[in-house]
């Protein structure tokens, strides 16, 4: 193997970047899907009560906008769909997840708020990536 070859290995970045931000679309928008289906068909009126312990305003506002933002969200990200919108509120949901709902807490407890709260914030600041249904619309 030449310095050339080991270079390209080491440091050299994917001309195809997009297939990245498609498995992370696909991985971050499950992981919304399984956290909000619960909040929105089974335990909507519990979540409700929560966000109202948190002070909330508008508790059940507030709860429905979190779980159909996570179930529906998720399910648009994974799309590829009007990914910026749903990426502002899914990020807007996992900071009152990170910085009040888990307030306090250790940072292990705080780390998938965290996670999902940076992913969101990524495909808020750069999109879907060209393997999406916005990138198609997009063009036409």
């Amino acid at each position: 193997m030449g310095a050339s070859t080991a270079k390209k290995i080491l440091f050299a970045t994917s001309p195809e970047k997009n297939a990245g931000y498609l498995l992370l679309r696909i991985f971050v928008g499950y992981g919304f899907i399984t956290h909000g289906y619960g909040k929105v068909f089974k335990t909507f009126s519990q979540f409700a009560e929560y966000i109202g312990s948190l002070n909330v305003p508008a508790p059940t506002i507030a709860a429905a906008l979190a779980a159909g933002a996570e179930f529906f969200g998720g399910i648009l990200l994974i799309l590829g769909l009007c990914t910026r919108i749903t990426s502002f509120f899914l990020t807007a949901t996992m900071v009152v997840a990170a910085f009040i709902a888990h307030a306090g807490a250790p940072f292990a407890q705080r780390e998938l708020a965290f996670l999902y709260l940076f992913c969101s914030a990524l495909f808020l600041l750069k999109g879907a990536g060209s393997l999406s249904i916005d990138n198609i619309l997009g063009k036409k």
